[in-house]
């Protein structure tokens, strides 16, 4: 579905063809079979933003240039296209191929027109260009002569079966006088269809019987031919009546024919204007571009004058390439100013006039898509000024939320301008959901790069973009998957945008509320799990308050948000250490329950004089310890049930005593001195409970000395 939702999105007429006489078109390979895995590096698929969303084919002729049919492009923004060079599996990426974004685009519309485009490519490839078939080549290819193509058309002619290998066939060249009377035979509804359409610009390829052909899919892919091992570019897929269809053989762009103006676009395109697609912009908003001249040809430029034509929108704010030399290699910079009101696709020209080589004027057509504002209510009311682009695109609906449902269209984006203070970086958050992830998808873009793996889901999620200092461009793309009318509808609301000291600010006000929800469960903690947890939980309080005074320091905060940060983590570390305290004591506590346990036994075993008057002094020990015990637990005024506990352990250790000296009084005296076994006796356990104690203690002197 991705693939067809490209090919709408991108271009309607990728399918149906921009031309009406093209309705019945065809761009796909019928009867052929699978190509070898790196045959042709210079084969193009292109797509859209997205791995597998081909749309049309195209061919590598330039390290900087692909060339490729006109109607695989109606002015869409480029940057919803990509150019994937040398690729053969269209789920994978292969080796050896390259996906690269396309600087500009420049169709056959001046001088010879005709169905062929040029992309000019945002960088340089690796990969071997094809070359380019001229007239003199041309005249030693004869009708009957084997051609091919490839593509990753569909290979049915009665459904859909679209390869994602890539596929070749072997098609003979037409006679070409046969073409032109079999297309212009063709009527609709007595109307003459295709008059005139096959040129001298064009050349046909196919079996008279039909079988062989390409079709949907493979619209501005390559027609080669072999000469002496070499291959080269003679056509481009263009048209055709069907689909392999007897009687008519595919119509392809005749490259010989535009060869010198491809070469010479290209040449002349090496003073290189850094970038001639503007994007979205909002309706009246003035934006700024930073543009440069550079000079990759091979003379010394003398660049005269720049001019800009064709809309009054759009002017030079800023000039340093005006009477500039410029060795090879060399640049010079210049801004434009756009704040266009008029919606939809705009364009300017600008205008170089230069000395130093043959082209001494160089005209380089602007583009820029202007998005209409979104009128805000008292439901829906920013400090931000929203943009959308559609026939229905994005609006508020007497709600809350900035909604958008696809009615009228198959892909719609929402634009947010913005500008972060450079004092400092920033954070864009906003709530966004959908009411059917099957039907559509909504992503999320930031200064054109695609924020991957965030994706609305059917319940509402918070979505948080941390931005650098200077102006973004945030952008949410609803598309859609299924192509059924519904009425599902994508939604987005809470868009609020914070400065790194309104955030800090946010953050030090949810961590003292924090510290006081603290204050509140340290207070009632008496297992000794919740305990551990607890004193987990203050450490990364403690730890997130310390890099929140960092942070403040480093942005030069005020005085008393410091000191506000700094207190903060001081009672943080007062709790830790209550908390700690509180830990032991209930440990202690446990010990203690078990060395009862321990008693119960060895006192009712008692049978020696002198192992029954240990017992008595251990028990008295016990006592004393366990009272202990309570003065802590009641001066750090612990929970009730702890208290009572250590209460009933006197009162149970009390009885054991009782019990072992009532022993000491019926057992006789040993007559001779006798080293006690100390079976059973827990009396080795008491310097543990009095080393604990005691640390229990330094910990609350500790506490109130913090206090």
């Amino acid at each position: 579905m991705k693939r067809q939702y490209y090919v709408l999105q991108l271009s309607l007429c990728c399918l149906l063809f921009c031309y009406s006489i093209m309705s019945n078109a065809s761009l796909r390979i019928i009867g052929g079979s699978e190509a070898v895995s790196g045959s042709y590096p210079w084969m193009v698929s292109i797509q859209g933003t997205e791995l597998g969303s081909h749309f049309c084919g195209g061919a590598l002729i330039h390290e900087r240039w692909v060339v490729s049919a006109a109607h695989c492009y109606e002015g869409d923004v480029l940057d919803e296209m990509s150019i994937v060079v040398g690729g053969y599996d269209l789920d994978t990426v292969d080796s050896g191929e390259q996906r690269l974004q396309i600087k500009r685009a420049i169709p056959a519309n001046f001088g010879p027109k005709g169905d062929l485009i040029l992309f000019e490519l945002a960088e340089a490839v690796t990969n071997s260009p094809i070359l380019l078939a001229d007239d003199d080549l041309m005249a030693l290819i004869n009708t009957g002569d084997t051609l091919s193509t490839m593509g990753w058309g569909n290979r049915s002619t009665t459904g859909s079966d679209y390869p994602s290998i890539l596929h070749e066939v072997d098609v003979p060249l037409y006679h070409h006088p046969s073409c032109v009377v079999a297309y212009d035979s063709v009527t609709t509804t007595g109307i003459p269809h295709y008059q005139g359409s096959v040129t001298d610009d064009m050349i046909c390829a196919g079996l008279s019987q039909g079988g062989v052909d390409s079709c949907q899919g493979d619209s501005g892919g390559p027609l080669i031919y072999e000469n002496a091992g070499t291959p080269y570019l003679v056509g481009i897929v263009s048209f055709g009546e069907g689909c392999a269809e007897p009687g008519f053989p595919g119509v392809y762009t005749r490259l010989a024919s535009y060869k010198s103006w491809i070469e010479d676009e290209i040449d002349r395109a090496k003073l290189v204007v850094s970038r001639v697609d503007f994007g979205r912009v909002g309706a009246g908003i003035e934006t700024i571009h930073q543009l440069s001249l550079k000079n990759t040809t091979e003379a010394i430029l003398l660049i005269q004058t720049l001019a800009l034509t064709g809309n009054d929108s759009v002017s030079i704010t800023s000039n340093d390439c005006d009477d500039v030399s410029l060795n090879i290699g060399e640049s010079c910079a210049f801004e434009l100013s756009t704040d266009d009101v008029n919606e939809g696709l705009q364009t300017a020209n600008l205008t170089v006039t230069s000395t130093g080589d043959d082209y001494s004027t160089r005209v380089y057509e602007l583009f820029m898509t202007v998005l209409g504002q979104i009128e805000q209510n008292e439901l829906f009311s920013t400090e931000f000024d929203f943009f959308t682009e559609g026939e229905g695109g994005w609006f508020v609906n007497g709600s809350s939320e900035l909604i958008s449902d696809l009615e009228a269209d198959f892909s719609t984006r929402l634009l947010l301008p913005l500008t972060v203070p450079i004092n400092g970086d920033g954070q864009l958050s906003f709530d966004w959901s959908l009411d059917d992830t099957d039907q559509m998808s909504l992503l999320l873009f930031v200064d054109g790069e695609r924020e991957i793996g965030v994706e609305a889901t059917e319940t509402f999620e918070n979505i948080k973009v941390n931005l650098g200092a200077g102006e973004h461009y945030i952008e949410w793309l609803l598309i859609e998957n299924d192509w059924e009318s519904s009425n599902n509808k994508a939604r987005l609301k809470n868009v609020v945008f914070m400065t790194q000291l309104e955030l800090l600010t946010a953050s030090l006000s949810a961590a003292q509320s924090q510290l006081a929800e603290f204050e509140v469960s340290v207070a009632e903690l008496s297992d000794y799990d919740e305990v551990v947890a607890e004193i987990e939980a203050l450490g990364l309080a403690v730890t997130s308050a310390d890099t929140l005074i960092l942070d403040l320091t480093e942005i030069e905060a005020e005085g008393a948000l410091i000191t506000e940060a700094t207190e903060l983590s001081n009672c943080l570390d007062v709790l830790v250490v209550f908390a700690r305290r509180v830990e032991l004591l209930i440990s202690s506590l446990s010990v203690a329950t078990s060395q009862l346990a321990e008693f119960e036994v060895s006192v009712a075993e008692l049978s020696d004089y002198d192992e029954a008057v240990e017992e008595v002094e251990a028990l008295d020990l016990a006592i004393s310890l366990a009272d202990t015990l309570i003065q802590d637990l009641t001066e750090i005024e612990a929970e009730a049930a702890l208290i009572s506990e250590a209460s009933i352990l006197v009162t149970d250790l009390t009885v054991l005593k009782l019990e072992a000296e009532s022993l000491v009084k019926h057992l006789n005296p040993p007559t001779s001195k006798k080293t006690s076994s100390g079976g059973g006796s827990p009396f080795t356990i008491i310097p543990f409970l009095l080393i604990v104690l005691m640390y229990s203690r330094t910990l609350t002197q500790k506490s109130e000395t913090d206090v």
